[in-house]
């Protein structure tokens, strides 16, 4: 991988960040890399050879919200 990549795939790593100013000073950051590597939303993108199962999406872990029980019922934390 070439030093530009690396550093636009670290910084999408980092907008997975549960602060929300890192994760949108990562967003912005890989858009100007991605923009200065002369890349499109599309060719970062790319559809999976094989598909993979379908994963739940991530529940909120902020105290106070609701979460899913191991029944797929929604209880208050």
């Amino acid at each position: 991988m070439s030093i530009p990549f690396e550093r636009l795939v670290k910084s999408l790593e980092l907008t997975k960040s549960v602060h929300d100013g890192e994760a949108l000073a990562a967003v912005r950051h890989a858009n100007w890399i991605s923009t200065d590597l002369g890349l499109m939303s599309a060719d970062l993108v790319q559809k999976p050879a094989t598909s993979r199962p379908h994963q739940q999406p991530r529940g909120d872990d902020r105290e106070g919200s609701a979460a899913e029980s191991d029944y797929g019922e929604v209880q208050d934390a």
